[in-house]
């Protein structure tokens, strides 16, 4: 496909183009999602967990412009640490915050999709295995991304880490 040419969009005939220009992004960037090449992740016959699974796939990947397809313009995606609660307001958001995860760990953070989980609802839980290394200290915890569907939009996610105290020392 062209790079001038839109992708490819999937929603229903008649639903409002929310995208704006403030959530695109470039074709590739990095992204610390690690996802094996497994058809088993991007397949699902649960709908939420077979949009979950495409966004992290094209996330993973590098293809922003592609992830975010399925985000809502007002996308929140919070962090629950041991003594306080982050949040990234909008796709922008989200992707600088991972970009400043990348950079303050010399590219070394990453979260390796263990397992996508079906609710039977729009909603979608990731187990995925939290790592990282800066400053001599390291990071290595199983985590939990719990991904809301609304309006056919991705719209929440929230970040729960295995141990909080590790993870809030690890940053400090």
């Amino acid at each position: 496909m062209d790079s001038t040419q839109p992708f490819h969009d999937r929603r229903a005939p008649g639903r409002p183009d929310r995208r704006s220009s403030s959530t695109t992004t470039e074709r590739a960037m990095p992204c610390p999602l690690q996802i094996d090449a497994s058809p088993r992740a991007r397949r699902s016959s649960d709908p939420w967990v077979a949009m979950v699974s495409a966004s992290l796939v094209e996330y993973a990947a590098g293809r922003t412009d592609r992830a975010i397809a399925s985000w809502d313009d007002g996308i929140t995606w919070e962090v629950r640490a041991a003594r306080t609660s982050t949040a990234a307001i909008g796709p922008r958001a989200v992707l600088d915050y991972h970009g400043d995860l990348l950079a303050r760990t010399d590219g070394t953070f990453r979260q390796h999709l263990v397992s996508l989980e079906a609710s039977g609802g729009p909603v979608v839980a990731a187990h995925v295995r939290t790592i990282a290394s800066r400053g001599g200290r390291s990071l290595d915890m199983p985590s939990l991304l719990v991904f809301e569907v609304a309006r056919g939009r991705i719209w929440r996610v929230t970040e729960i880490h295995g141990d909080p105290v590790a993870w809030h020392a690890f940053w400090d």
